[in-house]
């Protein structure tokens, strides 16, 4: 397999875990600078898989910083076509749409169809949080982590949930998917928290401080927060993610807690619904 990947601390513990399936040859997507790097740096056989993902979110920042992956992509597709590979494997984000309103999902759109326009088999995994928790790593420290104060700032605002998915749970999704033929999208998630929550599970020992987006605004124009673009990822509408046929086709139990507190939210309204009902006499007490 061949992992291609932006060397976060998070994609690198996966490549640690698929080591431990497959034969892994590692490339930081930011030493790509043409196909013939590719050609004259890898030693790739027929029939191969591609692993891509690109977990350096606060690298995203100006029209530019999406470009220069859009290139690298490009230059990967040409070289994975040349070297006739069997299959591609990509991580992407929930709600990446070529034409959407955020750069950041529409690039991660764009991408995706980079990938598809070369008519190799391609499994699309949509992946929001990745997480370590005995390791207490997660894919949005770097976003949101502020060096000088020493804790994470987020918007006051970021209401919607975040899907998250444990490492394990990931790495044995990408193992099972690249001896898949076909080429479909999941949603990979086993948990689901607030963005405060999951960055509490993750990275316990530091602090957390919300801020209005006025001021997120603001200090982002001085580049001491992450670009717009990323942090109203979390403020804005949630796309809604399934993962029951995920479980079903790679035979997996993927948890996931909010449907429980639905349940139990459920279970609660119905008892007050009852005991209201008995208050006014409108059901008989047995």
């Amino acid at each position: 397999m061949l992992y291609l990947h932006s060397h976060s601390q998070i994609e690198q513990q996966l490549a640690k875990l698929l080591e431990g399936v497959c034969a892994i040859k590692q490339i930081d997507t930011s030493t790509v600078n043409g196909s013939e790097f590719l050609f004259q740096n890898l030693d790739c056989d027929q029939g191969e898989t591609v692993l891509y993902s690109f977990q350096k979110f606060e690298q995203y920042r100006h029209l530019d910083s999406f470009q220069a992956e859009i290139k690298q992509v490009e230059f990967l597709c040409d070289y994975i076509v040349q070297k006739s590979f069997k299959k591609i494997v990509l991580i992407s984000y929930p709600g990446a749409y070529p034409f959407s309103d955020n750069l950041f999902l529409q690039h991660k759109g764009i991408i995706e169809q980079l990938f598809v326009a070369t008519k190799i088999p391609c499994t699309i995994l949509k992946v929001q949080g990745i997480c370590n928790p005995p390791l207490q790593v997660n894919n949005f420290h770097q976003l949101f982590y502020h060096y000088k104060s020493a804790h994470y700032i987020i918007p006051y605002e970021s209401n919607n949930v975040i899907y998250s998915s444990n490492i394990m749970n990931l790495a044995s999704i990408i193992s099972q998917a690249q001896f898949m033929t076909g080429g479909e999208s999941y949603d990979v998630f086993d948990q689901v928290f607030s963005l405060k929550h999951f960055l509490r599970n993750n990275s316990h020992q530091i602090p957390i401080k919300t801020r209005p987006l006025l001021f997120l605004y603001f200090i982002s124009m001085f580049h001491k927060f992450c670009a717009p673009t990323m942090f109203e990822l979390f403020i804005r509408p949630g796309v809604p993610m399934y993962n029951f046929r995920t479980e079903k086709v790679f035979k997996l139990h993927l948890y996931s807690d909010i449907f429980e507190q639905l349940k139990s939210e459920q279970n609660r309204n119905l008892k007050n619904a009852y005991l209201f009902a008995e208050k006014r006499k409108l059901i008989p007490v047995t």
